[in-house]
């Protein structure tokens, strides 16, 4: 959270952006007129104001919390703690892994909603604004004047480079499952603040039907140990238990049950996709392979595999950033594109397997795909481009290109069930014991059936129409292969464009990932990638495994 972060922005100019008040400003005002306002921050261990350190990640979270000193908002900073069994082990647990549920309660007087809660993958900060555009240059000096947000390495302002569009989904709860994710702040709070306890008890419980409670199905789903939360005594028994910790893991059984019920089609979007190395191929596993064995990638090839055997159809569309925010060069970032690599493997080599098998004139690609979001904008005039021809960053410049970072965490099964939450697709977010998360499942449903051309299914359309820049009848079925080579198609063709010399700004934002993926299953970079790199970079787009950095930090 980033205190100087305005929520209400104006297009139009910079003034009229700077004339609505942030976000600190806000809670402050609401703080004065008696509304009790609670903050739990994540303590990034390498945040120190003292230290004048910002951070790994610039979470900002001891500026926020000076911020808020001598008001009435109660700010606390909650560091990430592990009890291990050896001092180095711990240190390293706490250095590791982070608090990353990204959600906000309130009770509202407005609606006879009671109790309404926000889950998903945004966080209050820095660079998170974005609209259907994604511009690279051309909000700069309006909508996102004093919010410039580059973590591509050289580019420190507007006049240095573009800024990195940013793509998120995020969920409005309320009802009885919104006083569950207030049980989740409260569990959090009683561990980090336990002084401050007294807080909760104002009578907040209460729920009322805005008259569609009738139709929807909602839970709440975590992921979140005892060293993070202190549980409700009446419910752990409910918890799982490793090493005599007990732990809650249910986002990763939320997701493994969708996939296991799905029966036509899965569409993901999320910062990472990585798991099942217990899977990966037996030339990639040694003593030093990382622990990353959640099922969820895995599942989805089965899935696929099993409806192949059916004989079937079946798809599943998956969408990541091109690459980890940051240096694509960097080692860590490197090593999470080499898991990645061998997780997209892994799938398609058990589907062209299940094809064979079948007996059936058929390529992988008709069943999984991956994909990216990218962004084509001739660069302002005031841009300074560096000198050296060969710079990622004025080639960045020149080119108007830059991908559009995928931030999301959400799941769309069969146009019925919805998953949207902040946990990442790798072992960090479903493990149970290493990051905090949190997420909604939810469904429509009469009192006969599931239905499944509901909001479910509208917010799929949506997020397609958005990123494809049209809706077309062919996308009502995504099971079928007509819609999977008609998507693949528009994918291909705005790959090219994005890879063009020439600059077109209409282009729509869907990418088709750049790997190459044979009949056999074998997955390698993209023939349209100069040496196996990622445009305007130097970057291996398979990355590359590090030879010192602890796999528990990429995994």
């Amino acid at each position: 959270m980033t205190h100087t972060t305005r929520l209400k922005r104006n297009g139009r100019s910079a003034q009229s952006t700077k004339e609505h008040e942030t976000l600190g400003e806000m809670l402050v005002r609401k703080a004065n007129t008696g509304v009790k306002v609670l903050i739990l921050l994540w303590d990034e261990p390498f945040n120190n104001e003292d230290l004048a350190t910002v951070g790994v990640v610039g979470t900002n979270d001891e500026i926020t919390r000076n911020y808020f000193l001598g008001t009435k908002v109660n700010c606390v900073l909650a560091a990430r703690r592990k009890s291990k069994r050896g001092m180095l082990e711990t240190l390293v647990s706490n250095t590791s892994f982070s608090h990353h549920q990204k959600i906000v309660v309130a009770d509202d007087c407005t609606a006879s909603y009671g109790i309404v809660a926000y889950v998903g993958g945004l966080d209050l900060t820095t660079g998170r604004y974005d609209d259907q555009n994604h511009f690279l240059f051309k909000s700069c000096n309006n909508k996102h004047v004093d919010d410039f947000y580059q973590t591509f390495p050289g580019i420190t302002d507007m006049n240095h480079g573009p800024r990195q569009p940013w793509h998120d989904v995020h969920s409005r709860i309320t009802g009885e499952a919104a006083i569950d994710v207030l049980q989740n702040f409260k569990e959090r709070w009683k561990l980090e603040a336990p002084k401050e306890i007294k807080d909760f008890k104002t009578n907040t419980n209460k729920a009322v039907d805005d008259g569609t409670r009738s139709r929807w199905k909602v839970q709440i789903f975590r992921s979140i140990p005892t060293d993070a939360a202190k549980f409700d005594d009446s419910r752990r028994h409910l918890l799982q238990s490793k090493h005599g910790q007990k732990y809650d893991a249910s986002i990763h059984r939320a997701y493994i049950s969708g996939i296991r019920n799905s029966g036509k089609f899965l569409y993901i979007e999320n910062q990472y996709f990585l798991g099942s190395a217990h899977s990966w191929s037996s030339h990639t596993l040694n003593s030093a392979s990382p622990r990353a064995n959640h099922l969820i990638p895995v599942e989805i090839a089965e899935q696929v595999c099993d409806m192949i055997h059916k004989k079937e159809r079946f798809a599943a569309y998956i969408v990541i950033p091109l690459f980890p925010e940051g240096d694509p060069n960097a080692s860590h970032i490197q090593e999470i594109l080499h898991w990645q690599a061998r997780t997209m493997k892994m799938m398609y080599k058990r589907i062209a397997r299940a094809i064979r098998r079948a007996g059936i004139n058929a390529h992988p690609k008709d069943y999984l795909n991956f994909f990216c979001l990218g962004k084509r904008e001739e660069a302002s005039e005031n841009i300074v481009t560096p000198s050296q021809e060969d710079s990622a960053v004025r080639k960045m410049c020149v080119n108007g290109r830059g991908m559009i970072y995928v931030h999301s965490k959400a799941m769309v099964v069969d146009d019925i069930y919805a998953i949207v939450g902040s946990a990442n697709i790798n072992q960090r977010s479903m493990d149970g014991r290493r990051d905090s998360e949190i997420a909604v499942g939810c469904w429509e449903a009469t009192e006969d059936a599931l239905i499944s051309e509901g909001h479910v299914q509208g917010l799929r359309k949506g997020l397609w129409s958005e990123h494809l820049g049209r809706y077309e009848e062919v996308f009502d079925n995504p099971a079928s292969l007509a819609c999977v080579k008609r998507v693949l198609e528009l994918a291909d063709d705005n790959w090219s464009s994005y890879i063009s010399d020439n600059i077109d700004e209409t282009t729509p934002h869907l990418l088709s990932y750049p790997i190459d993926v044979s009949v056999d299953g074998d997955v390698t970079p993209s023939s349209t990638c100069r040496s196996g790199y990622f445009p305007d970079t130097t970057a291996p787009i398979m990355g590359t495994k590090s030879s010192y950095l602890p796999s528990r930090l990429t995994v």
